[in-house]
């Protein structure tokens, strides 16, 4: 297991610490919880196996139209 911490906002670090309170978890067993729910996705695994296969076969151009979605997306979200 690694022992390299993972940074959140300050804003999804209270949700999650105040999330855990009230349902009697620790936040670590509740992010845990919340990874594999949304690892479950199917849009996700779908996301993530053509990711995946891209990096395998070393494709640049595949993985650079990934990154490219990828920032478009979050732009739009953003608005």
């Amino acid at each position: 297991m690694s022992t390299k911490p993972v940074r959140v906002t300050q804003k999804v670090h209270g949700e999650v610490r105040t999330a855990a309170q009230i349902l009697g978890s620790s936040p670590s067993d509740l992010l845990a919880e919340a990874w594999d729910l949304y690892t479950n996705n199917a849009a996700f695994r779908e996301r993530f196996e053509l990711a995946r296969k891209t990096f395998a076969k070393g494709d640049l151009q595949a993985v650079t139209d990934l990154i490219v979605e990828q920032q478009i997306a979050e732009r739009l979200s953003a608005d």
